[in-house]
C-alpha cells in the first residue's frame, strides 16, 4: 500500500488556487464592466453635449425664421393676392437666404456661403449658437464647417424649392478625451395647409349691403335694367348703345367713370331718399360714328363727390343733379391740369341742370387739351394742355384764352402761319399793349414771365401747321381773373360763340349756394349769358376738403370704407372673396327657405353659383349669391341677392335687387358657404368648413444625420 500522506494538502492548495483565480477574474471582469460603464456614460454625456449643441443651433435658427416669416407675413396681409399662400412662402424664403447669407435671392438653386457672423460666437443674439456656454463653445463644441477639411466643407444656404436647406451641418464636441461629431443637413420649411388671411377689420359684413360688386365695369349694354341696393365698380358704370338703367342706392362707387354712350341713359337716385355717389367722372361721350341721340343722367337727391371733372361730350344730352355737389380736386391738386376738377360743356343743344343744388362746390378749373391734329384720333394725336380759368367752363369760351390779335408783334392777327412765326423768332407776344372792347386790357397784368403757349395745329388736309397763340398764366388765380374781366368786356363775343355752337340752357343754384376757384357763368335757352360768378372758395379750405375726401374714395375704392387708409390689394372682390378656393368650372349649391343645404333647387329657397369662369344666367328668376372669377353676364328674369365678379358685370333687361336682408343669416348658417369669404376661418383642405385652418409655422428639421 502506498503512502497518500500530504496528497489532501496539494488538492486543497490547488482548490484554493482555483478559486483565488476565480475570484480575480470575476473582479477584473467587474473592473472592466465598471470602466466600460464609465465610458459609455461619458460618451453618452459627450452625445447629448454635441446634440445640445445641435439643438441650440436649430432653435436659434428656427426662431430666426419666424422673425422673417413674422416680417414676411405682414408685408402679404397688406399685399394680398389669390395665391397668398405661394406669395409667403416665396417671401419667407428669400428673405431667410438674404439674412443668413447676406447675398440676395437669385432665383431657384441659389446658393452662398453662411454669414460667418452667425457661427463664430455665442455670446452675441445675432448668433445661431446662442445661449450655449461660452467656456464650453470656446473649448470643447467646434462648428467644424469653419475650419473644413477632407470631406466638411464650409457652410452653404441653398434655395431647395419652397425651402431653404443647409446642407452638411457638422459639430463636434470633446471632453476628457472623447470627442463626437454629428453630421446633418438642416431644411428650413413654411407650414401650414393654406394661407387663412381675414380680410382687414375694415371689410366686415358691410359688403353684404351691395347688390353688384365688380372689380371691373358694370354695362347696361342695351334694354332697360333696374338696380335697387348699393353698387361698386372697380373702373366705370357704363349705359352704352340705348341702354337704360335706373340705380336706386343708397351708395354708388365707380372708381373712374359715370357715363353714358350712344344714347344711353342713367337714373341714379337715393333708396330713402338718399344717395352717395363716388367717382373720378361723369360724363356723356361723344359717339365717334357721327351720330347724336340724346344722352341722358339724372342723380335725384345726391352727395355727389367727383374727384375730376363732369363733362358733356355727346350732344342733345341732358344731365340733371340735386342734392350736393362736390368737384375737389384743385388746379395743380391732381397729376396734371386735366385732374383738375371742373364742369366741362363741349357739345351743343345739351342741358345742365343743376339748379336742385343745395351746394355746387368746385375746388378746380379747366383746362384746354389742344391736338396737334384736328380731326386725328386721340390716341394717335399729342395733345397741349393750357390752362383755362373757369370753374364751368363752355366750348366756344376756349378762343378767349388765344393771346388777342392786337398783342401779336408786326401781324396783329392768331394764329399765325408758319412763315409768320418763323419770321418773329420767338419774339411774339407784346404783353403792354392795350386790347378789349373797352381797349383797357394788358396782358402783363395776367400772362407769365414767357407769356405764351404756341401750339402748331395741323389739319388734316393741310401739309403745314398754323400756329397758335395761347396765353400762359402766371397763376390759376391769374388765369381766372383774365377770363372774368375778358367775359365782361366781350360779352356779346361770347354770346355769338354760344350761339353758334348752340349751346343749350346751363341751370346754376343760387349765387349763395355756389362755391368754386374759378368763373361760372349763367346761360338761357337763347343762348346768353346772364351772369358772370367769380370763384369764392378760399385756397387753404379747398386744400382741406380735397385732402379729406381724397382720403374718403379711396378708402371706400380699396375697401368699401372711408376710413380705411391701408395698402389697396387691386382686387376688392378678392379682398372679399377667397379666389383660390373657386372651383374651376360652375358649382351650384342649393339651400331650402329655412337656409339647410339641400341636393335639388327649391322654388322657395336660396341658391348660390361659385365659378372659376364666366357665368351667364337668362331669363332666371334667382334668389341668392353669384360669384365668378371672370364676368356675370345677365340677360332677363329677376335677381335678389349678390353679384360678385373680377370682371365686367353685363345687364340686359334684367332687374337686380340686393340681398342684405338674408345674405348675412345665410353665409352665417352655412360653413359650405364661409370657406368663400374671407372674413370667416378657412376650413383644413377637404373640410366643409367652421374650423380654424392649421396654424402656419417654421419647421426646421434634420435630414441625412449620422454620428461618427
Amino acid at each position: 500500500m502506498k503512502n497518500n500522506r500530504g496528497s489532501s494538502l496539494i488538492l486543497v492548495i490547488i482548490c484554493i488556487a482555483f478559486a483565488g483565480i476565480l475570484g480575480a477574474t470575476i473582479l477584473m471582469a467587474s473592473a472592466t464592466n465598471r470602466d466600460m460603464k464609465l465610458v459609455d456614460e461619458m460618451a453618452k454625456e459627450n452625445f447629448y453635449q454635441t446634440e445640445s449643441g445641435l439643438d441650440i443651433f436649430m432653435a436659434n435658427l428656427s426662431q430666426m425664421a419666424e422673425d422673417v416669416m413674422g416680417e414676411a407675413y405682414t408685408y402679404v396681409l397688406t399685399h394680398y393676392s389669390p395665391d397668398n399662400d405661394a406669395q409667403l412662402k416665396a417671401e419667407v424664403k428669400k428673405n431667410l437666404f438674404y439674412k443668413l447669407t447676406g447675398t440676395p435671392y437669385g432665383g431657384d438653386k441659389s446658393t452662398a456661403l453662411v454669414d460667418k457672423k452667425f457661427l463664430e460666437t455665442c455670446d452675441g443674439e445675432e448668433t445661431l449658437f446662442y445661449g450655449v456656454d461660452p467656456a464650453v463653445y470656446g473649448t470643447g463644441l467646434r462648428l467644424l464647417n469653419l475650419d473644413p477639411v477632407g470631406d466638411i466643407d464650409s457652410l452653404y444656404a441653398v434655395v431647395d424649392g419652397d425651402d431653404i436647406l443647409i446642407p452638411g451641418l457638422c459639430v463636434s464636441f470633446m471632453e476628457n478625451g472623447y470627442e463626437t461629431t454629428i453630421t446633418t443637413d438642416i431644411r428650413v420649411k413654411v407650414e401650414f395647409t393654406r394661407l387663412d388671411v381675414e380680410t382687414p377689420v375694415t371689410v366686415k359684413g358691410d359688403y353684404v349691403d351691395y347688390s353688384i360688386i365688380t372689380d371691373k365695369n358694370i354695362i347696361v349694354p342695351e334694354g332697360s335694367s333696374t338696380v335697387s341696393g348699393n353698387a361698386y365698380a372697380g373702373d366705370c358704370l357704363v349705359a352704352d348703345n340705348n341702354g337704360d338703367l335706373k340705380l336706386t342706392a343708397r351708395r354708388l362707387i365707380a372708381a373712374s367713370q359715370v357715363r353714358t354712350e350712344r344714347g344711353g341713359s342713367l337714373d341714379i337716385s337715393g333708396l330713402d331718399g338718399h344717395v352717395e355717389v363716388w367717382t373720378k367722372n361723369i360724363q356723356t361721350v361723344k359717339d365717334v360714328t357721327g351720330a347724336t341721340g340724346g344722352q341722358k343722367i339724372i342723380i335725384k337727391n345726391a352727395e355727389c363727390y367727383v374727384a375730376d371733372d363732369m363733362t358733356i361730350g355727346s350732344e342733345n344730352s341732358e344731365v340733371r343733379i340735386s342734392g350736393n355737389y362736390y368737384g375737389y380736386t384743385t388746379l395743380g391738386g391732381g397729376e396734371s391740369l386735366a385732374d383738375s376738377s371742373a364742369v366741362v360743356i363741349n357739345a351743343g343743344k345739351s342741358t345742365l341742370d343743376l339748379e336742385g343744388l343745395n351746394v355746387l362746390w368746385l375746388a378746380g378749373r379747366s383746362s384746354l387739351k389742344v391736338p396737334d391734329i384736328y380731326g386725328g384720333d386721340k390716341s394717335a394725336s399729342a395733345y397741349r394742355e393750357i390752362m383755362e380759368g373757369e370753374a364751368v367752363s363752355y366750348k366756344g369760351n376756349q378762343l378767349a384764352y388765344l393771346v388777342p390779335g392786337e398783342c401779336i408783334r408786326e401781324y396783329g392777327h392768331n394764329p399765325l402761319t408758319k412763315s409768320e412765326y418763323e419770321a418773329l423768332n420767338g419774339n411774339i407776344v407784346d404783353t403792354s399793349v392795350k386790347f378789349g372792347s373797352d381797349g383797357k386790357m394788358e396782358l402783363k397784368h395776367y400772362a407769365a414771365a414767357n407769356p405764351c403757349e404756341v401750339v402748331p395745329v395741323r389739319f388734316l388736309s393741310e401739309k403745314e401747321p398754323l400756329y397758335y397763340i395761347y396765353i400762359r398764366f402766371k397763376s390759376s388765380a391769374a388765369a381766372m381773373q383774365y377770363f372774368l374781366e375778358y367775359s365782361k368786356v366781350n360779352k356779346s363775343q361770347l354770346d355769338t360763340y354760344a350761339k353758334v355752337l348752340e349751346l343749350g340752357s346751363v341751370l346754376l343754384p343760387g349765387k349763395s349756394s355756389i362755391k368754386t376757384n374759378g368763373t361760372v357763368l349763367r346761360v338761357n335757352d337763347k343762348h346768353q349769358i346772364t351772369e358772370i360768378i367769380s370763384g369764392t372758395i378760399d385756397a387753404g379750405e379747398a386744400f382741406d376738403k380735397q385732402s379729406e375726401l381724397k382720403r374718403k374714395f379711396s378708402g371706400l375704392v380699396a375697401m368699401l370704407d372711408e376710413n380705411y387708409s391701408g395698402v389697396s390689394g387691386g382686387s376688392l372682390v378678392g379682398s372679399i372673396v377667397r379666389l383660390g378656393e373657386l372651383p374651376a368650372g360652375e358649382e351650384h349649391l342649393y339651400f331650402n327657405k329655412e337656409m339647410e343645404r339641400v341636393e335639388e333647387a327649391d322654388p322657395d329657397g336660396f341658391e348660390v353659383i361659385v365659378s372659376g369662369r364666366d357665368v351667364a344666367l337668362q331669363s332666371k328668376e334667382f334668389r341668392g349669391i353669384v360669384i365668378a372669377k371672370g364676368k356675370i353676364t345677365m340677360q332677363g328674369g329677376n335677381f335678389c341677392g349678390m353679384l360678385l365678379a373680377t370682371d365686367d358685370i353685363t345687364l340686359r333687361s334684367t332687374k337686380v335687387t340686393g340681398g342684405s336682408s338674408f345674405l348675412e343669416e345665410l353665409i352665417g348658417k352655412n360653413v359650405q358657404l364661409q370657406r368663400y369669404f374671407m372674413n370667416y376661418p378657412l376650413p383644413p383642405a377637404g373640410g366643409e368648413g367652421g374650423e380654424e385652418a392649421a396654424a402656419r409655422n417654421i419647421l426646421v428639421s434634420i435630414e441625412n444625420w449620422k454620428k461618427n
